[in-house]
């Protein structure tokens, strides 16, 4: 493997969670959730029926 290659996965594995949780954020249902306690985040994900 070459050093270029080595780069480039490493930062892939660096910003990999973190477009992983703007994604998340992104495609979450906010303000739908009632009864939460202040700070919880009023966030609902669709899995799709994971």
């Amino acid at each position: 493997m070459n050093t270029r290659t080595r780069l480039a996965l490493a930062t892939a594995a660096l910003t990999a969670p973190a477009e992983v949780a703007e994604g998340l954020d992104d495609n979450a249902t906010k303000g739908l959730l009632t009864g939460v306690s202040p700070g919880t985040p009023d966030k609902l994900l669709f899995t799709g029926g994971l």
